[in-house]
């Protein structure tokens, strides 16, 4: 997207400090798909933006092409997902889930089905979650992004594929219903961490501990 300026929605999935006072901004935009953003003198205490541009905010934003980046220029916060941020176990997987999301997909790669799949991802979160969540999100992503293939899992002990072929067919909001037990949750959940991470060719850094 060569335009230079931009209004749309986003949510923020990495910050990284920059200079003095500024940070760099992963955004998941709904018009532009995965985009840097500098956002100036953020770190500074007087900052009005600096709430604005937490991590998991949904977020209206203008922003203003600089270069191969982008420049955040006015802000309005959508939503905090306050239920997430209150609960340390919740945080946790979203870090995880969104390092996921950041590091699979293309740079600028508009998709309104992957938005729509992030924001619903946050707002199911924000009400209740587990690691089975967890599980039904990395298998779904891993879908839509064309990485998932059952060839994969064909070995798998028969309680395992049936428990991905819940997870695959289910509407999401119904995923929280599969009540597997702890340990075929948390083998799944190993298995799908080990098939991301052969995507990825490199390990996550945020590590669950289930």
């Amino acid at each position: 997207m060569n335009q230079r300026f931009l209004n749309t929605e986003g949510i923020i999935l990495k910050r990284i400090n920059y200079k003095d006072a500024d940070k760099i901004l992963t955004i998941y935009t709904k018009d532009a798909g995965k985009i840097s953003a500098i956002a100036k003198g953020i770190r500074k205490i007087n900052s009005k933006r600096k709430s604005h541009l937490e991590l998991l905010n949904h977020v209206k934003m203008h922003l203003i092409k600089s270069g191969n980046m982008y420049i955040v220029a006015q802000t309005e916060v959508i939503s905090t997902n306050p239920m997430i941020r209150g609960d340390l176990e919740k945080t946790t997987l979203a870090y995880y889930i969104t390092e996921i999301f950041e590091k699979i997909i293309v740079d600028e790669d508009q998709n309104d089905i992957l938005f729509n799949f992030l924001k619903k991802t946050l707002k199911i979160l924000n009400e209740s979650s587990d690691i089975t969540f967890v599980n039904g999100f990395n298998l779904k992503l891993l879908k839509l992004t064309g990485f998932y293939s059952k060839d994969k899992i064909k070995t798998f002990p028969n309680e395992i594929k049936e428990y991905f072929k819940q997870l695959e067919i289910m509407k999401y909001e119904d995923v929280l219903n599969i009540k597997p037990d702890y340990m075929l949750a948390k083998t799944s959940h190993e298995i799908l961490k080990s098939l991301t991470e052969e995507i990825l060719e490199k390990s996550l850094k945020v590590k669950l501990f289930i």
